[in-house]
């Protein structure tokens, strides 16, 4: 909730690597949590820090009225928001139940299935069977 109205809850994000040096004010990071590495953020840059050879970034939320306590060291920088889908998480996430993916995927899928097992077998009771070694170029020996 923290970058609404940017991000919606529920949105996907795509998130390709980036150079930290290529990082600007106003774009949108995923970096990893401080405290916990195995959970990551999605914040945007409001100030570029550069102390000798070391990077970070100073981030917050759209939706929060302080920027984040401690600056983003760049190596913890996971890569910038390139694109959103709203809502499409909710999707992903209900696919992963298993009555859900039979439901939504895999009844419509074994009757895509079937149906075409059924237009093959359909052909090949009407194409006539030719004995073996017969010309079936029709034309004469």
């Amino acid at each position: 909730d923290s970058m609404r109205p940017r991000f919606e809850r529920g949105a996907v994000l795509r998130v390709p690597p980036v150079d930290p040096t290529a990082i600007q004010v106003g774009d949108v990071i995923v970096f990893r949590q401080p405290y916990d590495p195995s959970s990551t953020i999605a914040h945007r840059v409001v100030a570029v820090n550069q102390n000798g050879s070391s990077l970070s970034f100073e981030t917050k939320g759209d939706a929060n009225k302080v920027s984040d306590r401690d600056p983003v060291p760049a190596t913890d920088v996971v890569g910038k928001v390139e694109l959103d889908v709203p809502l499409l998480g909710y999707a992903a996430r209900e696919l992963r139940k298993p009555l859900v993916f039979l439901l939504m995927i895999g009844i419509p899928g074994s009757l895509i299935i079937a149906i075409e097992l059924w237009d093959i077998a359909k052909v090949l009771r009407r194409r006539p069977s030719t004995p073996a070694g017969a010309d079936t170029h029709g034309e004469d020996a």
